[in-house]
C-alpha cells in the first residue's frame, strides 16, 4: 500500500472516501498502541486488540477534519481513546454495547461530531433510546423549523437512512459548515428543551 501524501489525504476526505482513510489509517494501529504502552497502559499486540484497534480506526477517519490536525496524530488519539475504553470494559466484564449505551456518541455507527456532551447537547437519539423515549424525539422533531428538523434527522439518522457528519450534511444541503454546525446546535438545544418538557 502506498502511503498518502497530507494533500492526497485531505482530498480523500472531501470526497467522503473512508475506503481509502480507512486503508491509510490501518497502518497506525500499531503506532497508536506503542503510544498507549508508552504511557503504561500495558496493551499486547494479540489478535483482539489488533481487531478492536482496526475497527476503531473505521470510526475515527469519519471524525477526522484536516483543519483541527493531521490524519495521523488524529487517527492515533482517537484509536487510543477507544482502546483505553475497551480496556477498561474488559476489566469490568462490560460488552462494547453496554459501554455505547453509557457513552452517548460512541456508537460504533454513531457519526455525530459532539462526543461526551452534556444531556440535551450531544445525539437526540442516543439520549431518546437511553431515556427509552424515541417517540417523545421524533414528536420533538415534528415541532422545529423545517431546516433545523432536516438537519437533525439526517445528521442523527432519524430518517432511516444512517446518519451523516456535520460536514456531510453541509455538503448534502449545499450550506456552509458554519451554517450546518449553526443549525445542529440550535436544533440540539430545541430539542433538549422539548425533551424536558415532555
Amino acid at each position: 500500500m502506498t502511503r498518502l501524501t497530507d494533500a492526497e489525504l485531505e482530498g480523500a476526505h472531501g470526497r467522503r472516501d473512508w475506503t481509502a482513510l480507512w486503508e491509510q489509517g490501518l497502518a497506525l494501529v500499531r503506532p497508536a498502541i506503542a503510544v498507549l504502552n508508552s504511557e503504561g497502559h500495558g496493551f499486547t499486540y494479540d489478535p483482539d486488540t489488533l481487531q478492536q484497534a482496526s475497527l476503531f480506526v473505521g470510526e475515527a477517519v469519519r471524525r477526522w477534519q484536516p483543519s483541527e490536525g493531521t490524519f495521523r496524530a488524529w487517527v492515533i488519539r482517537a484509536v487510543g481513546w477507544r482502546l483505553r475504553v475497551w480496556q477498561r470494559q474488559q476489566l469490568q466484564g462490560l460488552s462494547l454495547e453496554a459501554e455505547d449505551e453509557a457513552q452517548p456518541g460512541h456508537g460504533a455507527v454513531e457519526h455525530a461530531v459532539y462526543e461526551d456532551a452534556p444531556l440535551g447537547y450531544g445525539d437526540p437519539l442516543d439520549e431518546a433510546i437511553r431515556l427509552e423515549e424515541r417517540a417523545a424525539v421524533l414528536a420533538a422533531l415534528a415541532q422545529l423549523p423545517p431546516a433545523e428538523r432536516a438537519a437533525a434527522l439526517a445528521v442523527y439518522g432519524l430518517d432511516g437512512l444512517g446518519g451523516l457528519t456535520a460536514d456531510e450534511y453541509a455538503l448534502s444541503a449545499g450550506v456552509s459548515r458554519a451554517t450546518a454546525f449553526r443549525t445542529l446546535d440550535q436544533a440540539r438545544r430545541r430539542l433538549a428543551l422539548k425533551l424536558r418538557a415532555a
